[in-house]
């Protein structure tokens, strides 16, 4: 039962108090409030309350932390935000707050009296008109609020608010390119997204907005410049009679749109301004999606993530198949910093456009095993020259040679490892992967018993990540059953 404290005074009030609207509350307590007999002199504070408020302190705690519980396991399925799960993280945590507080309550009347009263006898051999205006309920509170607070801040690392040793915390491999793409599908393939209709007159002006910007960037339809991009968000608007378009017809436009980005002048390799403009039209109606739905922005945040990790992967394995066109790779760390530096700017963040710059330029010691490396061998002719060497000097030579074969090697694979690093930077802040982030991060705030039940509390497949808050609460419970 729910305790308030009116005018300094403890009053136990129903449940349903809980249930009542903020107004409501407010409305009761005042009421409350009138009935309850005026002090006429405030009680003076004693250092007996320390110990006498205990009772009193332990149930206010054990009360906050159980309605933390029941107002986030409260209205799930109205929950419709695909960070709703977190609710779930707030509930469990409130669940240990729970089983804590006879301890919380009991340190903050036992230090939080004595903090309140120092520090208003302090502040009446400083100031004393000011110290008479002191509220030592409200200095009492703020005292009792530090003591929690340093008392979480003073946690061990590795215990859980019940005592428990937590496990070693667990890396969450970031998503695939391929689950990012479906995470995606998933959600432009629901009822509820296909069933969105949008209003021909919003279409319309989309599609001079998107026009309009691009003329304003020395864009136009005729040849030359880029006639078919214009001609494909002309079509963007319904013909006469059609109140509306739906979802797939605007995926549409931005698939054909898609292909027209892709355009390379023979003559340069470069984009044309064609592609130019497409890019620029595709980023506008991604913008408008996501103000249809907040489940689309989400998708197309996950499939920006997979997109600009393939262009890395396809760099990487284009790196490797000119490598081994030009002998048997001897060259690769050269050629996968070329392609590398092919990789645009659109899509990446201003720190994943700072790791590719690094892998492209390369780092002290990436240079300067490079350079080492021109001493090595890669087989073939470099193999015959080397051996040759050998021989005139004695084998002299060969530990050089060794020596240079190695740092090459090193090299690649610190080359190689940074455009990994890449992948996954460009991976990990993608929707999903933040979400089974955050997932990770309620499990392990959870019973802590073994590493291997921490991971059975982290949901990856595809269906719990449909409801991720009732498979933060299954998995909890079959974590800690009986034997594990």
């Amino acid at each position: 039962m729910p305790t308030l404290n009116i005018n300094g005074h403890s009053v136990s009030v129903g449940d349903e108090f809980l249930h009542l609207s903020p107004d409501q509350q407010n409305a009761t307590v005042d009421e409350i409030a009138k009935s309850l007999p005026q002090q006429t002199t405030p009680r003076q504070p004693s250092l007996t309350d320390a110990v006498t408020d205990i009772p009193a302190e332990i149930g206010r705690t054990a009360d906050a932390n159980l309605s933390a519980v029941t107002d986030n396991l409260s209205n799930r399925g109205a929950n419709t935000s695909p960070f709703g799960f977190l609710n779930t993280g707030k509930a469990v945590l409130g669940g240990l707050g729970l089983m804590a507080s006879p301890v919380t309550g009991a340190m903050r009347s036992l230090i939080g009296h004595p903090m309140a009263q120092a520090e208003h006898a302090v502040g009446t051999l400083i100031n004393p008109d000011v110290a008479a205006k002191d509220d030592p309920q409200k200095m009492y509170q703020n005292a009792a609020g530090d003591v929690e607070t340093a008392l979480s801040a003073a946690r061990p690392a590795g215990v859980t608010p019940m005592g428990l040793t937590a496990p070693v915390p667990l890396k969450v491999a970031p998503p695939t390119s391929a689950e990012l793409k479906a995470a995606y599908k998933s959600v432009y393939d629901s009822p509820a997204i296909k069933g969105i209709n949008i209003p021909q007159q919003d279409v319309s002006l989309l599609s001079s907005k998107i026009q309009s910007d691009l003329a304003n960037q020395g864009f136009r339809p005729s040849t030359g410049s880029a006639p078919g991009t214009f001609a494909e968000i002309n079509r963007l608007v319904p013909p006469q009679g059609v109140t509306g378009i739906g979802i797939d017809d605007i995926v549409a436009a931005r698939r054909a749109l898609g292909m027209t980005a892709k355009q390379l002048d023979p003559a340069t390799f470069t984009a044309t301004p064609d592609a130019a403009a497409a890019s620029k039209s595709i980023s506008h109606i991604n913008d408008f999606l996501n103000t249809l739905a907040p489940e689309l922005k989400t998708a197309n945040a996950n499939y920006a993530a997979a997109k600009s990790a393939d262009r890395l992967d396809y760099r990487l394995a284009k790196a490797e198949r000119r490598a081994a066109r030009s002998g048997i790779g001897g060259n690769l760390e050269n050629t996968m910093r070329q392609e590398a530096d092919k990789i645009p700017d659109r899509g990446l963040t201003p720190d994943e456009q700072a790791l590719r710059d690094q892998i492209v330029m390369g780092t002290p010691a990436r240079n300067a095993l490079r350079t080492a490396g021109k001493a090595g061998v890669d087989g073939g002719l470099s193999l015959m020259m080397h051996l040759g060497a050998g021989l005139g000097s004695g084998g002299a030579t060969a530990p050089i040679t060794v020596a240079g074969t190695a740092a090459r090697k090193i090299g690649e694979l610190l080359t190689r490892r940074q455009m990994g690093g890449l992948s996954t930077m460009i991976r990990n802040r993608a929707p999903l992967a933040v979400s089974n982030q955050a997932q990770q991060a309620v499990a392990q705030a959870l019973f802590g018993n073994t590493p291997s039940s921490t991971a059975a509390l982290i949901p990856m497949s595809e269906a719990l990540n449909r409801d991720p808050r009732k498979a933060a609460i299954v998995q909890m419970l079959l974590s800690n059953r009986p034997g594990e």
